[in-house]
């Protein structure tokens, strides 16, 4: 059995049960004045990431194929300070040290370094435009498809998972740890990506705006995942949306 703040995780089915007590029970690390209503069961089924490659759901504005078949995402406004993120009408809080680069796609809106003395960790956020890129389960299940057990026997990896709703928003977290081996998306004019071992992922899918969803990946050497769980925590619990 695995736990992660007050959940336990069967490693057969991965599942993860929310105590019975209510929010105390759970232990959620999170900024003053947040709430953990609305937090549920999720259930987690490993499947390889190469059978799970974004999927759009409909035609639409930027529904030109792209790469793999996947529509080119529609322009959305995207503003980056020191402290905030805002990708359309969806906003979130920058902890500090968090350094925002250039993003290495067009599917990305943002990406940024997340430092560590192991080395640093790696955020993306992608954006596909309304009804695109996927169910939340589909792409938990692609992250941790990414990712095999450490001493290379068969069998499920760490995974947790969890779900939330805030300010007309869902949420799906997903956490896993392992062999960590990046998607090989793209024209292939390099080698096949190399195998990380002792690597975490923390995954959001932010369902519920009308621009669409956002999709956000982080990556990295377990110790500095470790040392960033507060910060990836507060990250996702700062989302809101923004009305006029």
């Amino acid at each position: 059995m695995l736990r992660w703040n007050g959940y336990v995780v069967a490693a057969a089915g991965l599942m993860i049960l929310a105590g019975c007590g209510g929010e105390e029970n759970v232990r959620w690390s999170r900024p003053e004045g947040t709430s953990l209503a609305g937090m549920r069961e999720v259930r987690v089924a490993q499947t390889p990431a190469a059978a799970l490659q974004p999927q759009g759901t409909g035609a639409g504005p930027g529904s030109a194929p792209g790469a793999f078949g996947i529509p080119e995402p529609p322009p959305v406004k995207v503003e980056i300070t020191s402290n905030s993120l805002t990708v359309g009408e969806v906003a979130l809080a920058i902890p500090d040290g968090w350094k925002s680069v250039q993003p290495r796609s067009r599917m990305r809106v943002a990406q940024f370094e997340l430092p560590g003395e192991a080395g640093p960790a790696e955020m993306v956020i992608f954006y596909f435009g309304p009804g695109q890129g996927g169910t939340a389960e589909a792409n938990v299940r692609r992250w941790v498809g990414m990712f095999t057990r450490d001493d290379g026997t068969t069998g499920p990896v760490e995974t947790e998972a969890a779900q939330f709703e805030q300010d007309g928003l869902r949420v799906a977290l997903v956490k896993a740890r392992g062999t960590y081996t990046p998607s090989s998306m793209g024209p292939m004019t390099v080698d096949p990506p190399e195998p990380r071992p002792n690597h975490a992922l923390y995954g959001a899918v932010i369902e519920g705006s009308p621009q669409g969803s956002l999709f956000v990946r982080t990556t990295g050497p377990r110790a500095t995942m470790e040392a960033q769980e507060s910060a990836l925590q507060f990250f996702v619990r700062s989302v809101r949306q923004l009305k006029d």
